[in-house]
């Protein structure tokens, strides 16, 4: 059963991260961070040190500066919380020929 329903999870598509994608493809910080949360503030980390949204925002629009080709979020799991959702996603990017994954919440 609980693989059943982590495979539906897996299907689901979360519309505003297909909007997310759209934004860093487009190379254009203040677009992309529209998608972090002021109230409640966004919390972004890279591994267990918490980052800035600023940095955060600043990375994702550099990718495409640095040669995006593909982009690749999938929703791990959904959370909703008050007024929010949380979500935990495996990211794989593909800047020129260098194939890279990684996972945030």
């Amino acid at each position: 059963m609980l693989l059943t329903a982590a495979s539906v999870l897996a299907q689901q598509t979360f519309a505003p991260l297909n909007d997310w994608k759209s934004a860093v493809f487009s190379g254009d910080q203040a677009s992309i961070a529209k998608f972090y949360s002021v109230e409640p503030r966004a919390k972004t980390r890279v591994g267990k040190l918490q980052v800035a949204v600023s940095k955060e925002t600043a990375f994702r629009a550099a990718l495409k500066k640095n040669g995006l080709t593909e982009l690749n979020p999938r929703v791990l799991e959904w959370v909703p919380m008050e007024g929010a959702t949380q979500l935990v996603l495996r990211i794989s990017v593909t800047l020129g020929a260098v194939h890279q994954v990684a996972s945030m919440r």
